[in-house]
């Protein structure tokens, strides 16, 4: 099947036509699966190690440390370095049952031997029929390492973030929030690895093909279609004929959140403007609302704190709204339109634009952290009236918010709709305006 797809175009059409249909009732449910490693963030320590694991050198010397300032969320990463040619890793032992895994987690290297065999990744030691993810080398800013395998029998595995393995290497890699997850679905992870591998070689053989695919999979079951499209994200840039990027837009309008976000990088890396930002009541974007660790949310909330306050109940000379009281749902979709163009799109709007630098340099993951330490730690407040607004003809006016907003002004989840309540009353006013103008967009 591999090799077909090197040679065959006309192989993903024969794939699709197999797949299982879409079935839109059961999308947008986000549930976490447990990671079955300790600490994945390296937060508890012991005797100077992430607590469970141990250290490992097979050649050289190479250093462990936690470290507190190179992270990629929470307060500690694993610092491995060496200077002279080293293998080594952090290992650690998981009583495992027959099944389906994922192991995954984040890498940053910085003058890892470009020539060695291996220089920073994951491998998996027992009976696993995949063992390795690829390795980072040279200087890489922090990239999410992934790999799914299959266990038949019930074994003891062994698990390593590994630094320069089968030959050594020198310079420095940092491991964080490392995760180790037991797939659902029979064999969902044979099976996701196999379209994976296809997918990839396919799109990477015929790049100008991934508009009309991505079109013919608004039929396919979510999971599936987001397997087959999310190696696109690796495919170098295209150059996209007018048709092209109007089956683009059709696919972003009728994908799930989920598989939306493939098309959102792939487009972005492009130059292609999807259309969300004045997408129909039909075609609004929504973001993936995946569950925050507000421990990890802490670390990362510093930026949040400058503008919005040390109590997030917003700045008024800063013009920045109140976050404590909003809905944590609400904060993650407006961080994920800020990161996505359809806010902060518009030079005249200044705060925006600041917004949209911030929002670009977090993950989904990330923003779900930071909106969890919010809900947890933070209490909305009463602001003063500012505006020479007059409430009695406001209440009359009000009228047509409710439908949405709610006749206390407390949201709507279910239909997207933020609360009004803990907002200032100047943030709502020139939000409005904004909306009005168009300035704002989708947002």
């Amino acid at each position: 099947m591999i090799a077909l797809s090197k040679h065959n175009e006309g192989i993903m059409d024969v794939i699709i036509s197999g797949l299982p249909p879409r079935d839109k009732s059961k999308e947008g449910s986000v549930t976490e699966l447990k990671n079955l490693f300790p600490s994945e963030s390296f937060e508890v320590v012991a005797k100077g190690l992430p607590q469970g694991w141990h250290k490992k050198l097979y050649k050289g010397n190479a250093s462990f440390n936690i470290d507190t300032k190179e992270i990629h969320s929470g307060k500690n990463s694993l610092k491995i370095s060496a200077k002279q040619d080293s293998d080594a890793g952090l290992k650690i032992f998981v009583d495992l049952e027959p099944g389906f895994y994922k192991l995954s987690g984040w890498v940053k290297v910085k003058r890892i031997r470009k020539a060695a065999k291996f220089g920073a990744g994951f491998n998996i030691e027992g009976p696993v029929n995949n063992n390795v993810t690829k390795s980072l080398k040279g200087n890489n800013q922090w990239e999410l390492l992934e790999v799914s395998f299959e266990l038949k029998s019930k074994s003891k595995i062994g698990f390593n973030c590994l630094f320069g393995g089968w030959g050594g290497t020198t310079g420095t890699a940092w491991f964080d929030d490392v995760r180790l997850v037991k797939l659902e679905g029979g064999r969902s992870g044979s099976v996701s690895n196999l379209l994976s591998d296809i997918s990839r070689i396919y799109f990477s053989k015929n790049p100008n093909e991934i508009a009309l695919v991505s079109e013919k999979l608004l039929k396919v079951e979510e999971s599936i279609a987001s397997v087959l499209l999310s190696s696109i994200k690796t495919i170098p840039k295209v150059k996209l004929s007018e048709s092209e990027v109007s089956m683009l837009k059709v696919a972003a309008s009728g994908l799930s959140a989920r598989n939306r976000e493939h098309l959102i990088s792939f487009a972005s890396k492009n130059g292609v403007n999807l259309g969300l930002g004045t997408a129909t009541a039909e075609q609004v974007f929504v973001a993936e609302v995946l569950n925050g660790n507000p421990q990890r949310g802490q670390a990362l909330s510093a930026t949040c704190i400058a503008c919005h306050g040390t109590d997030l109940n917003g700045d008024d000379g800063r013009k920045s709204p109140a976050l404590a009281a909003q809905n944590d749902w609400y904060i993650i979709t407006q961080m994920e339109k800020y990161k996505h163009g359809i806010r902060g799109a518009d030079v005249a709007d200044v705060n925006a634009m600041a917004m949209k630098d911030i929002s670009d340099k977090l993950n989904s993951q990330q923003m779900a952290d930071i909106a969890a330490y919010i809900k947890s730690n933070f209490k909305g407040k009463k602001h003063k009236i500012s505006l020479g607004g007059d409430p009695v003809k406001g209440k009359q006016l009000y009228v047509a918010c409710v439908a949405c907003h709610g006749t206390e002004g407390q949201g709507n989840p279910q239909i997207k709709s933020p609360k009004l309540t803990g907002l200032q009353d100047w943030y709502i006013f020139e939000s409005l305006k904004k909306f009005k103008s168009k300035e704002r967009g989708n947002g």
